[in-house]
């Protein structure tokens, strides 16, 4: 990461091979844990994110959680994620005690994550699918959470990522509204980037008013905290992932591909930096 500096940037992106394309790779569940790892380990610029998606909450041992601390400390560039809550999660339906029980565990598993990323400083990857109200009161419920009092400032991981966001322009500034608020009142630098890629902003949105919603929320978006995600499961297909990401974008703001390309790359570098610069990563 540190070899894609701004100031290089530009010739960085001309001259990329696949065996130096920087990545980030994310677990899904904690049997993925180790194999992410294994994965990041290959290359200097693979990054791992580690963590619980809402589609596997119901798959925890009973030490899910002290575990995952222990990793995220044995690794000190290590992000958390993909953590975060989904109302179409398919173990909705199959828990034993029915979908409520199974969304309120998937709220606790989150909020677990959560707290840990802010107080190990990690950044975290967050999918959230038809459930930004109850993302909206997380967020908020943590800033009055006494346990914190003594160190607001650290009640929040250091940057969000919001994975292949299916939000709309409401959502995109109610987040950034509270991010202001955290600021103003609190002191908290918390910054909340956004995600797009192909296959949800594109493939998943079939219908002419999801798009069009699509479109209006990359809008709303403040160009420094745009992303662009491949959002595959395999390594081979990254490449064309992230380049269907940038040439959706490029569509929706009318401007060149290179230009989209150039800005998603300095602001993806600026995500994984504010994980890697942060203090409790250079003290692990």
């Amino acid at each position: 990461v540190e070899d894609y500096t701004s100031s290089t940037l530009s010739d960085s992106v001309d001259n990329l091979s696949p065996s130096s394309i920087l990545s980030l790779t994310c677990a899904v569940s904690e049997s993925d844990w180790e194999s992410c790892l294994a994965h990041a380990s290959q290359s200097s610029y693979i990054l791992p994110a580690l963590g619980i998606h809402p589609w596997y909450t119901s798959e925890l041992s009973p030490t899910w959680l002290s575990s995952l601390e222990d990793l995220l400390l044995q690794h000190p560039s290590a992000l958390v994620g993909e953590i975060g809550l989904c109302k179409a999660a398919r173990n909705l339906r199959t828990h034993a005690e029915g979908k409520g029980a199974a969304l309120a565990l998937q709220r606790d598993v989150f909020v677990n994550q959560l707290t840990l990323a802010a107080r190990l400083r990690r950044s975290v990857s967050v999918h959230c699918v038809r459930q930004h109200g109850v993302l909206m009161a997380v967020l908020k419920e943590l800033t009055s959470e006494k346990e914190w009092r003594k160190d607001e400032t650290m009640m929040y991981p250091p940057a969000i990522a919001m994975h292949s966001f299916s939000g709309t322009q409401h959502h995109v500034k109610e987040l950034l509204s509270l991010e202001k608020e955290w600021h103003q009142k609190h002191g908290i630098k918390t910054k909340f980037y956004f995600g797009f890629s192909h296959l949800i902003n594109v493939i998943m949105c079939s219908s002419e008013k999801s798009r069009r919603q699509g479109a209006e929320a990359v809008r709303a978006v403040p160009r420094t905290r745009l992303l662009a995600e491949s959002d595959v499961h395999a390594l081979e297909d990254v490449g064309v992932g992230t380049a269907a990401a940038i040439g959706y974008l490029s569509d929706v703001l009318g401007e060149s591909i290179k230009s989209v390309a150039m800005l998603t790359t300095k602001n993806g570098i600026d995500f994984l930096q504010t994980n890697l610069n942060c203090d409790g990563n250079s003290k692990s």
